[in-house]
């Protein structure tokens, strides 16, 4: 389940920010724990008693600045992912050093609420999720953790391990994995190859290649680079 608190001391904002939240997590099936606090205050108590996974941080309540609330955050080390949200888009460049998933500009609008949620889904990733490969000779629960990365190959999906030398096989289509694993931090740089993210060393703009911790070196494609690279820097800064 994903815990979720909302900060924001405007209560009709926040309401509808917490409906929003709520339809975009039921779309993924997805168990979401909705929590709507109205200051900073009441925001420091929730911190204390149990740190959610994800907040959406209003910049300027009534008794605090977001700022030096997301600076607490962080000076914590406490492991909540955080969007800012805020009707003065022009302090979004002094968001930087607090390493954010996000940063959203009233009024919000439902597309703004699902980018940014599918933004964290790519970061939010339970330990003991495990994806199913079938095929006629086993049918296995793999750790995601354990996935180097998927390879379209001919008719066959090579799926390579960080336990094991040879790839696991089966018969799918990579665009079906990429779909299933889109609440999982896997992003996709070529046609032919979708990569765990945290699994990346580097990416070569110059030689359009991924480099991964393993020292294997993939290719990336034009298409799939700028959204490719976000998705990396995103995931090192937080």
């Amino acid at each position: 389940m994903v815990s979720v608190l909302i900060c924001d001391d405007d209560a009709p904002l926040a309401e509808d920010l917490r409906l929003r939240a709520e339809a975009c997590f039921a779309s993924r099936s997805i168990t979401a724990r909705i929590c709507v606090c109205g200051s900073g205050a009441e925001l420091q108590g929730q911190l204390n008693e149990a740190p959610p996974d994800l907040i959406f941080l209003d910049l300027s309540l009534k008794d605090a600045d977001g700022y030096r609330i997301a600076g607490e955050i962080r000076a914590r080390r406490l492991k909540s992912e955080i969007i800012f949200v805020t009707s003065h888009p022009e302090r979004m460049p002094e968001a930087f050093s607090y390493r954010p998933i996000g940063f959203i500009s009233k009024p919000v609008s439902a597309q703004d609420v699902d980018d940014a949620i599918n933004r964290f889904l790519l970061f939010y990733w339970s330990a003991d999720a495990c994806y199913c490969l079938r095929s006629r000779e086993y049918s296995l629960q793999v750790p995601l953790r354990d996935i180097l990365y998927f390879e379209s190959s001919g008719h066959k999906l090579l799926v390579h391990l960080e336990s094991r030398a040879e790839p696991l096989t089966q018969n799918r289509r990579l665009d079906e994995i990429a779909l299933e694993l889109q609440d999982h931090p896997f992003i996709r740089i070529h046609k032919s190859f979708l990569v765990r993210v945290d699994a990346i060393a580097h990416i070569d703009r110059t030689n359009l290649r991924i480099l991964l911790k393993s020292g294997a070196s993939l290719p990336i494609s034009r298409r799939y680079y700028a959204q490719a690279l976000e998705q990396f820097i995103h995931y090192q800064l937080r």
